[in-house]
């Protein structure tokens, strides 16, 4: 049987520290909101406004004793609802993008 090598000595002077990090937290988030992932955020922030709307919209509308079948009510709170909360999003990104100049 053949003896075990015996790892070289490392040189730990040719060992590079890693870089600083360049960027903050912050500058990531503000990257995520205005820089090339932008469009993901539009989408997850339309996305929450829909959310928002339908859980809103589908009690309104039972509320409002619409003369339908459930799923007819439940298809007016999302339509009307998730609308709503789309079209409040989009306010707000646009509000929001508009001050950040």
């Amino acid at each position: 049987m053949t003896e075990p090598r015996e790892n070289p000595p490392t040189d730990t002077s040719s060992l590079r520290d890693p870089p600083e990090p360049t960027s903050s937290r912050y500058d990531r988030v503000t990257d995520l909101i205005t820089g090339p992932s932008r469009r993901l955020f539009d989408n997850l922030v339309s996305l929450g406004g829909f959310v928002v709307g339908v859980s809103v919209g589908i009690p309104m509308a039972y509320t409002w004793n619409l003369p339908l079948p459930d799923f007819g009510i439940v298809a007016c709170g999302m339509a009307a609802g998730g609308g709503a909360g789309v079209f409040l999003a989009g306010g707000f990104l646009m509000v929001y993008r508009w001050f950040r100049r």
